[in-house]
């Protein structure tokens, strides 16, 4: 069993029923179905390969009934499904367009049926109405050539390549096939509008808006389809058509909205003509309030209230109102004919998409932080929240070797724990796919960053970067960062906070301002005892236990103190971790890995070092064994697995690892690891970039450096691991188990890609390697990919590498030993037994390198044909 959820609610635009009843969302490569009364879940529509991008509801003109639920959805995996979203089967029709879809609409679901066009029962269900009818939709697809690639577009809306990998291109679903022609060329896939009667199809693409007018009947070329260009001096980012199919409404990158009046209406002897090259104006001469140029509209007006970029427009249903909203937070409410507005601030993030639902009242506004808020605006206010896990912005550069949690296990419940851009702390339930509950940090009105990607432009300058938990839950200790403004300022908070009785709520109970003289970078919990363990770069690492030695207001207070301090050298302390039974507590000091005394805080002994030293910056004991394992990054990453008993390297891989999590019931741990050889863009030193990297999951027994089993994931950087014991065979018969399945069945490992995404699984189960990214398809997709398996098979024994290839690399060629060299490895030590005494009875180093030394040297005596030496 695998549960998948978590991801973006908001990527894409949602979409209603019919009836209102249910919101459908586009969620990785599902669509989720939820229930606008209870926020939750009721189904998933499962068959796409790749994101789905789009999806659009039949409406009721063409069902003929509002309780009917069908609809099309378009993937990256460049097909479009035909769907009954009333039940979990798999889609009805499949039709193959072949390149990734990124927008797409269907002006013809929108067109009013004639009077004789009457489908039937059967009709119904296959959606087949008629050979003669059209099933037209626009697409904006990648088009790009083998061997192309693409940059992102610059910021004032210019390309920034000659490869338009872009093209927006009509497809016919009957046939399946392109009708001949090329809309219009773009560097990225520009998103698509329609009109409510399915008349216009609308683009906005650099400084300009592109209006075609859709033909009422089938053409076999683009070039019949009629298109409208109206310019702008700023680059538009959205565009949107009223009811009446008269006004076509854009938004500019600077905040501005303009409003085209009767676009595509000029009268025939007002259109220019070309002569010999030239234009010649006949008529009258067109003279249009705020209309640049020959743009082919009556008027033009303009309406300004935002600071920043329009990212979502939206006329009402009856063209009244025009609702936008931007980065600000705040949906504004037009009335065109006045030009009045009316706000409904604070929402939350910046706003990306304006749904209307079938209620006219009613509209679902999605935000970037992962919510979509209903707002009824008969009364302004905010009657249903549907909440995602809540984006977090990476750290800066400057705080790379930070640990910082990017999610963890509340043991109470075992709810994943992810911290927020809104300096909170968000539980959501893994298994459900469900918002819990949230506890707001540090007090903060968040609003969101800049749609622009200006190099000025600063990210959030408040992070929430570690979170830790006592071992039975009552108690979480987390510290929040504020970053220096021009290297002024610039604060750390450590708090403790206790857990509510019943609830999952904290009250907080000790704060400490500055703990450390520079930045923490770990922050980590006893595995029995109430304490904790602080690193910082200022070369300390503090123990923390809880005090109740105050008094406040006549009562005994319980509060927390540092109760003992530790150094090594005076290097930055990176990491830090305890043992399973907490006696023994390891502390990263850069490259060097130290073990102490949590209680005493007394040193026991150092690791020895690696061949080549680098930062550590992951450490972890493994359960139930006498083993340690660290990861550093840097030039030359490395992933190390010592032997305590002996204080050896039981084995070492030059492994980039971006995540390390360990098994508290089974003597596994697990790491994310980045593989492969990029092509491109290395650093300075000639090592590759971990960042174009591929991105592999491994569950390791550490005496072995060969992994268990391994998973190819998507968005490995950024990602995470953590161990839950939430049962995912509790539906499975004892029989379906293997003997080492069935013995660690209570151990699941949540895997969290960069962009929130998760999956659940049983890293015992081998029947699950694969791709975590990708899930499978069901219904007729299954069998046909059954009936090619054992070719699939066939193929992937013939070229497959293992998985330790995968992760390491090829493995070098043995070298034979010549046999002189296998006798001078049998031969007597050569210097001796100089150093066999203890080592206080030894002399200095200073006395004995020197005979050290030469007992290693060959001497040689330089003779002259004679055998004798020469004179000096």
């Amino acid at each position: 069993m695998v549960i998948r959820g978590g991801g973006s609610l908001v990527r894409y635009q949602p979409a209603f029923s019919n009836d209102g009843k249910l919101l459908l969302v586009c969620k990785s490569a599902l669509v989720t179905v939820y229930s606008t009364d209870t926020s939750l879940p009721v189904r998933h529509l499962s068959g796409h390969k790749d994101a789905v991008t789009v999806v659009i509801v039949v409406p009721p003109h063409i069902t003929k009934d509002v309780s009917v639920n069908r609809c099309y959805t378009a993937s990256m995996d460049g097909t479009v499904r035909f769907w009954n979203f009333s039940t979990d089967g798999p889609a009805l029709k499949v039709y193959k367009v072949g390149h990734p879809i990124e927008y797409m609409v269907m002006p013809s679901l929108l067109r009013p049926l004639k009077e004789n066009d009457v489908k039937t029962e059967e009709e119904e269900k296959t959606e087949e109405k008629g050979k003669n009818e059209e099933l037209i939709a626009y697409v904006s697809i990648y088009y790009l050539i083998e061997g192309q690639q693409v940059r992102a577009e610059a910021v004032d809306g210019t390309k920034a390549t000659d490869v338009f990998g872009g093209r927006v291109k009509v497809f016919d679903l009957r046939s399946q096939r392109f009708l001949n022609g090329t809309l219009v060329k773009t560097t990225t896939p520009q998103p698509l509008a329609v009109s409510s009667a399915g008349s216009f199809v609308g683009m906005t693409w650099s400084r300009k808006v592109y209006v075609w007018r859709v033909p009422p009947t089938h053409t076999d070329h683009v070039k019949c389809i009629t298109l409208t260009t109206l310019n702008h001096t700023k680059v538009c980012k959205v565009v949107t058509f009223d009811p009446s199919e008269r006004v076509v409404s854009a938004g500019d990158h600077t905040g501005r909205i303009l409003c085209w009046q009767s676009v595509g209406e000029r009268r025939l002897d007002q259109i220019p003509k070309v002569k010999g090259g030239n234009p010649v104006q006949r008529g009258p001469k067109h003279n249009a309030s705020g209309v640049r140029g020959n743009d082919d509209a009556a008027s033009c007006t303009t309406y300004h209230w935002h600071s920043n970029a329009v990212r979502a427009l939206c006329f009402s249903v009856d063209g009244t109102y025009l609702f936008s909203g931007g980065s600000e937070g705040t949906l504004v409410i037009w009335q065109p004919e006045t030009g009045k507005q009316q706000y409904r601030p604070r929402l939350g993030g910046p706003l990306v998409y304006i749904t209307q639902s079938p209620d006219p009242a009613l509209f679902a506004i999605s935000c970037l932080d992962n919510t979509i808020k209903f707002i009824n605006l008969g009364t302004s206010q905010v009657e249903k929240v549907f909440q995602g896990i809540k984006t977090f912005t990476p750290l800066p550069a400057s705080l790379e070797w930070i640990s910082n949690t990017r999610v963890i296990l509340e043991p109470g419940e075992e709810k994943l724990a992810f911290p927020t851009d809104n300096m909170g702390l968000q539980f959501y339930d893994g298994v459900r796919d469900w918002h819990t509950a949230e506890v707001q940090i540090a007090p903060r009105t968040y609003v969101g960053v800049d749609f622009k990607n200006d190099e000025t432009e600063c990210g959030p300058s408040t992070f929430v970067t570690h979170v830790a938990f006592s071992c039975d839950g009552s108690t979480m200790a987390t510290v929040d960062i504020c970053l220096p403004e021009e290297e002024i300022g610039g604060t750390a908070s450590l708090k403790i906070w206790d857990r509510h009785a019943s609830l999952l709520k904290y009250t907080l109970s000790t704060i400490v301002n500055d703990p450390h003289g520079a930045d923490i970078t770990s922050l980590v919990y006893h595995p029995t005892k109430n304490l904790f363990v602080t690193c910082s770069l200022d070369a300390t690492f503090k123990i923390w236990v809880q005090s109740s030695d105050f008094s406040a207001e006549g009562e005994t207070a319980t509060g927390w103190m540092c109760r003992s301090l530790g150094s090594y050298r005076r290097k930055q302390i990176l990491a830090a971790a305890f043992s399973p039974d907490g006696t023994v507590l390891a502390v990263a000091a850069e490259e060097l890995v130290t073990l102490w005394n949590p209680f005493t805080n007394g040193f026991l002994t150092s690791l020895v070092a690696l061949p080549f030293p680098q930062k550590i910056k992951h450490l972890a004991f493994v359960h139930e064994t006498k083993y340690l394992v660290a990861t550093s990054t840097g030039k030359k990453p490395r992933m190390t697995v010592w032997h305590l008993p002996s204080l050896s390297i039981r084995w070492s891989s030059p492994v980039y690892v971006e995540a390390l999590a360990v098994d508290p019931r089974n003597p596994v741990f697990a790491v994310i690891a980045l593989t492969g050889r990029p092509t491109s863009e290395t650093t300075e030193e000639g090592y590759e970039n971990p960042v174009n990297r591929k991105s592999v999951v491994a569950v390791f027994d550490p005496e072995d450096p060969t992994p268990i089993s391994a998973w190819s994931l998507k968005e490995g950087i950024g990602g995470s691991l953590l161990f839950s014991s939430t049962d995912l065979n509790q539906d499975r018969e004892e029989g379906d188990l293997s003997d080492e399945t069935a013995g660690k069945r209570n151990s699941c490992l949540v895997v969290v890609t960069g962009s929130r995404e998760y999956v659940m699984l049983n890293p015992f189960d081998k029947k699950k390697e694969g791709e975590l990214s990708k899930p499978k398809a069901k219904g007729s997709e299954a069998g046909a990919r059954r009936s090619g398996r054992a070719k699939k098979v066939a193929e992937k024994a013939e070229n497959r590498a293992s998985v330790y290839q995968a992760l390491y690399g090829n493995a070098a060629a043995p070298r034979v030993r010549e046999a002189s060299d296998v006798v001078g490895m049998l031969a007597p030590k050569p210097w001796g037994d100089l150093l066999n005494a203890p080592s206080h009875v030894l002399p200095p180093l200073t006395k004995i390198s020197y005979a050290f030394l030469e007992s290693l040297l060959k001497r040689r005596e330089d003779t002259d044909e004679t055998g004798m030496r020469p004179e000096p």
